[in-house]
Protein backbone atom coordinates (compact mmCIF):
# COMPACT_ATOMS: atom_id res chain seq x y z
CA UNK A 1 0.00 0.00 0.00
CA UNK A 2 1.53 3.54 -0.63
CA UNK A 3 1.14 6.42 1.76
CA UNK A 4 -2.00 8.44 1.47
CA UNK A 5 0.19 11.33 0.84
CA UNK A 6 1.78 9.69 -2.29
CA UNK A 7 -1.75 8.25 -3.43
CA UNK A 8 -3.28 11.66 -3.43
CA UNK A 9 -0.22 13.52 -5.10
CA UNK A 10 0.14 10.68 -7.95
CA UNK A 11 -2.78 12.05 -10.03
CA UNK A 12 -1.35 15.22 -10.37
CA UNK A 13 2.07 14.05 -11.05
CA UNK A 14 0.47 12.17 -14.19
CA UNK A 15 -1.52 14.76 -15.57
CA UNK A 16 1.66 16.92 -15.20
CA UNK A 17 3.47 14.72 -17.35
CA UNK A 18 0.81 14.31 -19.67
CA UNK A 19 0.34 17.62 -19.84
CA UNK A 20 4.02 18.15 -20.86
CA UNK A 21 4.30 15.14 -23.24
CA UNK A 22 0.97 16.22 -25.12
CA UNK A 23 2.95 20.12 -25.53
CA UNK A 24 6.03 18.43 -26.72
CA UNK A 25 4.42 16.12 -29.02
CA UNK A 26 2.14 18.64 -30.63
CA UNK A 27 5.42 21.21 -30.90
CA UNK A 28 7.54 18.16 -32.80
CA UNK A 29 4.80 17.49 -34.78
CA UNK A 30 3.93 21.07 -35.88
CA UNK A 31 7.79 21.21 -36.32
CA UNK A 32 8.23 18.06 -38.36
CA UNK A 33 4.80 19.12 -40.24
CA UNK A 34 6.35 22.61 -41.37
CA UNK A 35 10.00 20.41 -42.44
CA UNK A 36 7.62 17.85 -44.56
CA UNK A 37 6.12 21.03 -46.37
CA UNK A 38 9.92 22.39 -47.53
CA UNK A 39 11.10 19.14 -48.38
CA UNK A 40 13.61 19.09 -45.52
CA UNK A 41 14.67 14.96 -44.92
CA UNK A 42 17.50 15.81 -43.14
CA UNK A 43 15.81 18.21 -40.87
CA UNK A 44 12.91 15.64 -39.89
CA UNK A 45 15.75 12.62 -39.81
CA UNK A 46 17.46 14.67 -37.18
CA UNK A 47 14.33 15.85 -34.73
CA UNK A 48 13.18 11.75 -35.02
CA UNK A 49 16.65 10.47 -34.15
CA UNK A 50 17.04 13.09 -31.48
CA UNK A 51 13.67 11.60 -29.79
CA UNK A 52 14.77 8.25 -30.19
CA UNK A 53 17.56 8.52 -28.46
CA UNK A 54 16.44 10.69 -25.60
CA UNK A 55 13.70 7.75 -25.40
CA UNK A 56 16.33 5.35 -24.94
CA UNK A 57 18.29 7.70 -22.37
CA UNK A 58 15.44 8.15 -20.30
CA UNK A 59 15.24 4.09 -19.90
CA UNK A 60 18.74 3.36 -19.95
CA UNK A 61 20.42 6.18 -17.98
CA UNK A 62 23.72 4.12 -17.08
CA UNK A 63 24.04 2.61 -20.39
CA UNK A 64 23.60 6.07 -22.01
CA UNK A 65 26.34 8.12 -18.81
CA UNK A 66 28.83 4.70 -19.79
CA UNK A 67 28.49 5.34 -23.57
CA UNK A 68 29.11 9.23 -23.19
CA UNK A 69 32.37 8.18 -21.46
CA UNK A 70 33.51 5.83 -23.71
CA UNK A 71 33.06 7.62 -27.06
CA UNK A 72 33.87 11.29 -25.60
CA UNK A 73 36.52 10.29 -22.68
CA UNK A 74 38.22 7.14 -23.23
CA UNK A 75 39.29 7.42 -26.89
CA UNK A 76 41.31 10.85 -25.36
CA UNK A 77 43.71 8.59 -23.63
CA UNK A 78 45.34 7.43 -27.50
CA UNK A 79 45.65 11.45 -28.58
CA UNK A 80 49.00 11.30 -28.55
CA UNK A 81 49.27 8.50 -30.97
CA UNK A 82 48.28 8.59 -34.21
CA UNK A 83 46.61 5.19 -34.22
CA UNK A 84 43.35 6.44 -34.06
CA UNK A 85 42.24 8.50 -37.74
CA UNK A 86 40.92 11.91 -36.46
CA UNK A 87 37.66 11.02 -37.92
CA UNK A 88 36.90 7.48 -36.89
CA UNK A 89 33.96 8.11 -35.04
CA UNK A 90 32.40 10.73 -37.41
CA UNK A 91 28.82 9.17 -38.64
CA UNK A 92 27.36 10.26 -41.66
CA UNK A 93 26.19 14.49 -41.89
CA UNK A 94 28.85 15.63 -39.80
CA UNK A 95 27.70 14.03 -36.29
CA UNK A 96 30.07 12.02 -34.01
CA UNK A 97 29.00 8.79 -32.08
CA UNK A 98 29.42 11.10 -28.67
CA UNK A 99 26.80 13.57 -29.56
CA UNK A 100 23.94 10.74 -30.14
CA UNK A 101 24.79 9.93 -26.40
CA UNK A 102 25.07 13.94 -25.34
CA UNK A 103 21.34 14.49 -27.15
CA UNK A 104 19.60 11.66 -25.71
CA UNK A 105 20.52 12.71 -22.20
CA UNK A 106 19.73 16.43 -23.07
CA UNK A 107 16.26 15.00 -23.93
CA UNK A 108 15.95 13.12 -21.46
CA UNK A 109 17.35 15.51 -18.64
CA UNK A 110 15.04 18.68 -20.26
CA UNK A 111 12.29 15.56 -19.95
CA UNK A 112 12.57 15.01 -16.00
CA UNK A 113 12.87 18.26 -15.36
CA UNK A 114 9.58 19.24 -17.63
CA UNK A 115 8.02 16.58 -15.83
CA UNK A 116 8.83 18.38 -11.92
CA UNK A 117 9.29 14.53 -10.52
CA UNK A 118 12.80 15.20 -9.50
CA UNK A 119 11.96 18.22 -7.51
CA UNK A 120 10.09 16.31 -4.58
CA UNK A 121 11.94 17.29 -1.60
CA UNK A 122 14.94 18.84 -2.97
CA UNK A 123 16.63 21.94 -1.13
CA UNK A 124 15.79 25.37 -3.04
CA UNK A 125 19.66 25.77 -3.56
CA UNK A 126 18.75 22.15 -5.61
CA UNK A 127 16.42 23.51 -7.68
CA UNK A 128 18.13 26.84 -8.17
CA UNK A 129 21.45 24.78 -9.37
CA UNK A 130 19.28 22.73 -11.89
CA UNK A 131 17.39 25.75 -12.96
CA UNK A 132 20.79 27.90 -13.17
CA UNK A 133 22.48 25.07 -15.76
CA UNK A 134 18.61 25.15 -17.58
CA UNK A 135 18.97 28.62 -17.85
CA UNK A 136 22.66 28.61 -19.35
CA UNK A 137 21.83 25.89 -21.21
CA UNK A 138 18.89 27.91 -22.94
CA UNK A 139 21.26 31.03 -23.36
CA UNK A 140 23.77 29.16 -25.68
CA UNK A 141 21.01 28.24 -27.47
CA UNK A 142 19.35 31.38 -28.56
CA UNK A 143 23.43 32.50 -29.20
CA UNK A 144 22.90 29.98 -31.51
CA UNK A 145 19.72 31.15 -33.07
CA UNK A 146 20.65 34.47 -33.47
CA UNK A 147 23.08 33.82 -36.00
CA UNK A 148 21.68 30.92 -37.59
CA UNK A 149 20.70 33.67 -40.13
CA UNK A 150 25.01 34.02 -40.51
CA UNK A 151 26.96 31.20 -40.32
CA UNK A 152 23.70 28.58 -40.65
CA UNK A 153 24.34 25.01 -39.58
CA UNK A 154 27.59 26.06 -37.83
CA UNK A 155 26.68 27.99 -35.27
CA UNK A 156 24.75 24.97 -34.04
CA UNK A 157 28.22 22.58 -34.34
CA UNK A 158 29.92 25.30 -32.15
CA UNK A 159 27.38 24.58 -29.54
CA UNK A 160 27.68 20.71 -29.94
CA UNK A 161 31.56 21.05 -29.89
CA UNK A 162 31.42 23.54 -27.00
CA UNK A 163 28.67 23.48 -24.49
CA UNK A 164 26.20 20.25 -25.77
CA UNK A 165 29.03 17.79 -22.68
CA UNK A 166 26.50 20.54 -19.99
CA UNK A 167 24.11 17.68 -20.55
CA UNK A 168 26.24 14.67 -18.95
CA UNK A 169 26.21 16.52 -15.42
CA UNK A 170 22.68 17.50 -15.90
CA UNK A 171 20.74 14.22 -16.87
CA UNK A 172 23.95 12.35 -14.28
CA UNK A 173 21.85 14.84 -11.37
CA UNK A 174 18.38 14.25 -12.19
CA UNK A 175 18.22 11.08 -13.25
CA UNK A 176 20.48 8.47 -11.33
CA UNK A 177 18.28 8.66 -8.78
CA UNK A 178 19.25 5.56 -6.43
CA UNK A 179 23.12 5.15 -4.34
CA UNK A 180 23.60 1.78 -6.38
CA UNK A 181 23.59 3.32 -9.83
CA UNK A 182 25.68 5.98 -8.61
CA UNK A 183 28.36 4.02 -6.57
CA UNK A 184 28.23 2.08 -10.40
CA UNK A 185 29.06 5.06 -12.53
CA UNK A 186 31.25 6.22 -9.79
CA UNK A 187 33.53 2.37 -10.73
CA UNK A 188 32.84 2.74 -13.94
CA UNK A 189 34.57 6.52 -14.12
CA UNK A 190 37.39 5.37 -11.78
CA UNK A 191 38.04 2.52 -14.13
CA UNK A 192 38.45 4.17 -17.25
CA UNK A 193 40.39 6.91 -15.41
CA UNK A 194 43.27 5.47 -13.37
CA UNK A 195 43.46 1.64 -14.30
CA UNK A 196 42.73 1.86 -18.19
CA UNK A 197 45.02 4.92 -18.24
CA UNK A 198 47.81 3.30 -16.63
CA UNK A 199 47.27 -0.08 -18.62
CA UNK A 200 47.85 2.75 -21.29
CA UNK A 201 50.92 4.06 -21.19
CA UNK A 202 53.47 1.24 -22.34
CA UNK A 203 51.03 1.78 -25.37
CA UNK A 204 51.11 4.66 -25.52
CA UNK A 205 54.89 5.06 -25.12
CA UNK A 206 55.37 2.61 -27.87
CA UNK A 207 53.33 3.98 -30.35
CA UNK A 208 54.86 7.60 -29.96
CA UNK A 209 58.22 6.93 -28.59
CA UNK A 210 59.55 7.33 -24.97
CA UNK A 211 60.73 10.75 -23.99
CA UNK A 212 60.21 13.56 -21.61
CA UNK A 213 59.30 17.22 -21.56
CA UNK A 214 56.40 18.87 -22.81
CA UNK A 215 57.24 18.36 -26.12
CA UNK A 216 56.66 13.98 -25.56
CA UNK A 217 53.47 14.33 -23.78
CA UNK A 218 51.67 11.02 -22.83
CA UNK A 219 48.23 12.20 -22.00
CA UNK A 220 46.22 15.13 -23.25
CA UNK A 221 45.35 17.75 -20.04
CA UNK A 222 42.01 16.42 -19.70
CA UNK A 223 42.71 12.44 -19.41
CA UNK A 224 45.72 13.61 -16.76
CA UNK A 225 43.24 15.40 -15.07
CA UNK A 226 40.50 12.69 -15.44
CA UNK A 227 43.80 10.55 -13.80
CA UNK A 228 44.32 13.19 -10.59
CA UNK A 229 40.24 12.58 -10.34
CA UNK A 230 40.29 9.37 -10.12
CA UNK A 231 43.23 8.94 -7.81
CA UNK A 232 42.00 11.13 -5.22
CA UNK A 233 38.64 9.06 -5.69
CA UNK A 234 39.86 6.13 -5.13
CA UNK A 235 42.24 7.12 -1.65
CA UNK A 236 38.87 8.55 0.08
CA UNK A 237 36.87 6.05 -1.64
CA UNK A 238 38.99 3.01 -0.49
CA UNK A 239 39.44 4.51 3.51
CA UNK A 240 35.85 4.98 3.34
CA UNK A 241 35.41 1.19 2.22
CA UNK A 242 33.59 2.01 -0.58
CA UNK A 243 36.10 0.77 -2.89
CA UNK A 244 37.32 -2.79 -2.31
CA UNK A 245 41.10 -3.00 -3.43
CA UNK A 246 44.23 -4.67 -2.01
CA UNK A 247 46.24 -1.74 -0.16
CA UNK A 248 49.36 -2.21 -2.18
CA UNK A 249 47.45 -1.39 -5.49
CA UNK A 250 46.22 1.42 -4.14
CA UNK A 251 49.63 2.54 -3.34
CA UNK A 252 51.04 1.51 -6.60
CA UNK A 253 47.99 3.26 -9.07
CA UNK A 254 48.64 6.47 -6.59
CA UNK A 255 52.44 6.74 -7.07
CA UNK A 256 52.56 5.58 -10.80
CA UNK A 257 49.39 8.06 -11.51
CA UNK A 258 51.66 11.09 -9.77
CA UNK A 259 54.29 10.29 -11.84
CA UNK A 260 52.30 10.63 -14.99
CA UNK A 261 50.84 14.08 -13.88
CA UNK A 262 54.31 15.19 -13.05
CA UNK A 263 55.86 13.86 -16.44
CA UNK A 264 53.32 15.04 -18.40
CA UNK A 265 53.87 18.47 -16.62
CA UNK A 266 50.38 19.73 -17.87
CA UNK A 267 50.43 23.01 -15.42
CA UNK A 268 46.53 23.47 -15.21
CA UNK A 269 46.84 19.82 -14.05
CA UNK A 270 49.26 20.88 -11.46
CA UNK A 271 47.12 23.43 -10.71
CA UNK A 272 44.14 21.60 -9.79
CA UNK A 273 46.04 19.41 -7.85
CA UNK A 274 46.68 22.23 -5.35
CA UNK A 275 43.33 22.88 -5.44
CA UNK A 276 42.33 19.94 -4.06
CA UNK A 277 44.57 19.77 -1.77
CA UNK A 278 43.75 22.69 0.26
CA UNK A 279 40.00 21.64 -0.92
CA UNK A 280 40.68 18.35 1.15
CA UNK A 281 42.30 19.86 3.85
CA UNK A 282 39.44 22.38 4.23
CA UNK A 283 36.87 19.05 4.34
CA UNK A 284 39.11 17.05 6.71
CA UNK A 285 39.87 14.57 4.23
CA UNK A 286 43.56 15.12 4.63
CA UNK A 287 44.56 15.35 7.76
CA UNK A 288 48.21 16.88 8.58
CA UNK A 289 48.57 14.37 11.56
CA UNK A 290 48.77 11.97 8.71
CA UNK A 291 51.51 13.93 6.78
CA UNK A 292 53.74 11.37 7.50
CA UNK A 293 52.14 9.36 4.92
CA UNK A 294 51.30 12.09 2.08
CA UNK A 295 55.53 13.05 2.78
CA UNK A 296 56.00 9.32 2.24
CA UNK A 297 53.74 9.00 -1.10
CA UNK A 298 55.37 12.63 -1.83
CA UNK A 299 58.41 11.49 -2.15
CA UNK A 300 58.09 8.36 -3.75
CA UNK A 301 56.58 9.79 -6.55
CA UNK A 302 59.50 12.99 -6.75
CA UNK A 303 62.05 9.78 -6.30
CA UNK A 304 60.85 7.74 -9.43
CA UNK A 305 59.74 10.92 -11.43
CA UNK A 306 63.87 11.89 -11.26
CA UNK A 307 64.87 8.56 -11.91
CA UNK A 308 62.55 8.63 -15.00
CA UNK A 309 63.59 11.89 -15.95
CA UNK A 310 67.49 11.09 -15.57
CA UNK A 311 67.03 8.28 -17.89
CA UNK A 312 66.00 10.15 -20.64
CA UNK A 313 68.73 12.73 -19.84
CA UNK A 314 66.61 15.79 -18.54
CA UNK A 315 67.80 17.50 -15.13
CA UNK A 316 64.23 16.51 -13.18
CA UNK A 317 65.19 19.71 -11.13
CA UNK A 318 65.42 22.15 -14.14
CA UNK A 319 62.43 20.43 -15.54
CA UNK A 320 60.00 20.67 -12.80
CA UNK A 321 61.24 24.32 -12.11
CA UNK A 322 61.16 25.52 -15.86
CA UNK A 323 57.75 24.08 -16.21
CA UNK A 324 56.08 25.11 -12.57
CA UNK A 325 57.66 28.73 -12.74
CA UNK A 326 55.01 29.78 -15.11
CA UNK A 327 53.00 29.16 -11.94
CA UNK A 328 54.25 32.39 -10.29
CA UNK A 329 55.75 34.57 -13.47
CA UNK A 330 53.25 33.49 -16.60
CA UNK A 331 54.91 36.16 -18.64
CA UNK A 332 58.66 34.62 -18.37
CA UNK A 333 57.13 31.19 -20.07
CA UNK A 334 56.56 31.39 -23.97
CA UNK A 335 53.61 29.25 -23.68
CA UNK A 336 51.93 30.98 -20.91
CA UNK A 337 52.98 34.11 -22.45
CA UNK A 338 51.04 33.48 -25.38
CA UNK A 339 47.82 32.65 -23.58
CA UNK A 340 47.78 36.03 -21.73
CA UNK A 341 48.22 37.59 -24.73
CA UNK A 342 45.44 36.09 -26.81
CA UNK A 343 43.04 36.71 -23.45
CA UNK A 344 44.05 40.07 -24.02
CA UNK A 345 43.36 40.35 -27.32
CA UNK A 346 39.79 38.74 -27.77
CA UNK A 347 38.36 40.47 -24.47
CA UNK A 348 38.94 43.68 -26.30
CA UNK A 349 37.11 42.46 -29.12
CA UNK A 350 33.87 41.56 -26.22
CA UNK A 351 34.01 45.43 -26.31
CA UNK A 352 31.99 45.20 -29.58
CA UNK A 353 28.49 43.60 -27.93
CA UNK A 354 29.82 43.11 -23.92
CA UNK A 355 26.84 41.95 -22.65
CA UNK A 356 25.34 39.08 -25.61
CA UNK A 357 28.57 38.64 -27.06
CA UNK A 358 29.27 37.32 -30.37
CA UNK A 359 27.19 34.51 -30.33
CA UNK A 360 28.19 30.98 -31.73
CA UNK A 361 28.97 29.79 -34.75
CA UNK A 362 31.68 32.43 -36.13
CA UNK A 363 35.71 31.29 -36.40
CA UNK A 364 38.11 32.87 -33.84
CA UNK A 365 40.75 35.53 -35.93
CA UNK A 366 41.91 38.26 -33.72
CA UNK A 367 45.11 40.27 -33.87
CA UNK A 368 47.23 40.10 -31.43
CA UNK A 369 49.63 43.31 -31.03
CA UNK A 370 51.91 41.27 -29.15
CA UNK A 371 52.60 38.77 -31.29
CA UNK A 372 52.44 40.69 -34.31
CA UNK A 373 49.72 38.18 -35.85
CA UNK A 374 46.45 37.12 -36.14
CA UNK A 375 45.56 34.03 -34.50
CA UNK A 376 42.78 31.70 -35.66
CA UNK A 377 42.16 29.12 -32.21
CA UNK A 378 40.12 29.51 -29.27
CA UNK A 379 41.42 31.59 -26.43
CA UNK A 380 42.56 28.12 -24.66
CA UNK A 381 40.27 29.16 -21.54
CA UNK A 382 36.54 28.78 -21.12
CA UNK A 383 36.23 31.62 -19.01
CA UNK A 384 37.56 34.38 -21.64
CA UNK A 385 35.33 31.89 -24.63
CA UNK A 386 32.05 31.69 -23.07
CA UNK A 387 32.39 35.68 -22.45
CA UNK A 388 33.50 36.66 -26.05
CA UNK A 389 30.96 34.12 -27.28
CA UNK A 390 27.98 34.16 -24.97
CA UNK A 391 28.81 37.71 -23.54
CA UNK A 392 28.95 38.75 -20.10
CA UNK A 393 25.11 37.32 -19.16
CA UNK A 394 26.51 34.12 -20.61
CA UNK A 395 29.42 34.21 -18.05
CA UNK A 396 27.62 34.91 -15.22
CA UNK A 397 25.34 32.36 -15.93
CA UNK A 398 28.00 29.84 -15.95
CA UNK A 399 29.44 31.06 -12.82
CA UNK A 400 26.21 31.31 -10.91
CA UNK A 401 25.96 27.16 -12.13
CA UNK A 402 29.24 26.83 -10.43
CA UNK A 403 28.23 29.00 -6.80
CA UNK A 404 24.81 26.93 -7.08
CA UNK A 405 26.42 23.60 -7.79
CA UNK A 406 28.55 24.24 -5.38
CA UNK A 407 26.52 25.53 -2.48
CA UNK A 408 23.97 22.33 -2.90
CA UNK A 409 27.67 19.92 -2.11
CA UNK A 410 28.95 22.02 0.52
CA UNK A 411 25.19 21.77 2.07
CA UNK A 412 25.22 17.71 1.64
CA UNK A 413 28.34 17.51 3.33
CA UNK A 414 28.06 19.43 6.53
CA UNK A 415 24.75 16.48 7.06
CA UNK A 416 27.13 13.54 6.18
CA UNK A 417 25.14 11.24 8.32
CA UNK A 418 22.25 11.00 5.84
CA UNK A 419 24.23 9.53 3.50
CA UNK A 420 24.78 6.24 2.69
CA UNK A 421 29.16 5.53 2.95
CA UNK A 422 29.49 6.12 -1.29
CA UNK A 423 27.13 8.94 -1.68
CA UNK A 424 29.42 10.61 1.49
CA UNK A 425 32.13 9.92 -1.13
CA UNK A 426 30.75 11.17 -4.16
CA UNK A 427 29.57 15.08 -2.57
CA UNK A 428 33.15 15.17 -1.30
CA UNK A 429 34.04 14.15 -5.01
CA UNK A 430 31.60 16.49 -6.06
CA UNK A 431 33.19 19.58 -4.07
CA UNK A 432 36.54 18.41 -5.34
CA UNK A 433 35.65 18.63 -8.77
CA UNK A 434 33.76 21.79 -8.54
CA UNK A 435 36.90 23.29 -7.36
CA UNK A 436 39.25 21.59 -9.41
CA UNK A 437 36.81 22.96 -12.77
CA UNK A 438 37.20 26.73 -11.53
CA UNK A 439 41.18 26.35 -11.63
CA UNK A 440 41.09 24.30 -14.68
CA UNK A 441 38.67 26.32 -16.36
CA UNK A 442 41.02 28.83 -16.80
CA UNK A 443 42.86 27.08 -19.69
CA UNK A 444 40.72 24.75 -21.19
CA UNK A 445 37.01 23.96 -21.63
CA UNK A 446 34.95 21.56 -20.40
CA UNK A 447 35.76 17.73 -20.40
CA UNK A 448 34.00 14.99 -19.42
CA UNK A 449 35.63 13.48 -15.87
CA UNK A 450 35.24 16.83 -13.59
CA UNK A 451 31.77 17.09 -15.03
CA UNK A 452 30.57 13.47 -14.36
CA UNK A 453 31.98 13.84 -10.75
CA UNK A 454 29.74 17.14 -10.51
CA UNK A 455 26.75 15.66 -11.80
CA UNK A 456 27.37 12.08 -9.55
CA UNK A 457 27.42 14.36 -6.16
CA UNK A 458 24.72 16.82 -6.95
CA UNK A 459 22.81 13.56 -7.80
CA UNK A 460 23.72 11.91 -4.29
CA UNK A 461 23.15 15.26 -2.55
CA UNK A 462 19.83 15.58 -4.34
CA UNK A 463 19.44 11.88 -3.24
CA UNK A 464 19.80 12.67 0.73
CA UNK A 465 17.41 15.32 0.46
CA UNK A 466 14.62 13.64 -1.20
CA UNK A 467 14.45 10.59 1.00
CA UNK A 468 14.66 13.12 4.43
Amino acid sequence: MHPPAVIADSPRRWLRGRWVGFIVVTAAALVLGAQVGRGSGVVIAGVAAAIAVSWAAYRLPQTFVVGALLTGMVPQVLQMTTVLPTEWMTLPGGARLEDLFLVGMAGAAAWCIASRGWRAGTSPWARAAIASAVLFFGWALLEVARNLGTYGISALGEFRFRYLIIALPLFVAVRLSDEGSRRRMATFLWGASVPLVLAAIPVIGALKGWGIGAESRYLPASISLALLYGVAWMLIASRAGVLRVPTFLIALMTILGGVMVFVDSHRSVWLVLLVLVLAFLLLGELQLRRAWAWGLATVSIIGVVAIVAMSGGVDPLAYLSTRGGALVDPLSDPTSAWRIYLWQANLNELAASPFLGSGLGGFWNVYVPELAANVTVSPHSLFVQTAVKLGAVGLALYLWVSVTAARVLIKARSVADRLGASDRVLVVAGIAACAGSLAFHLTYSLEYAGLTWIGLGLAAAMGAEAQR
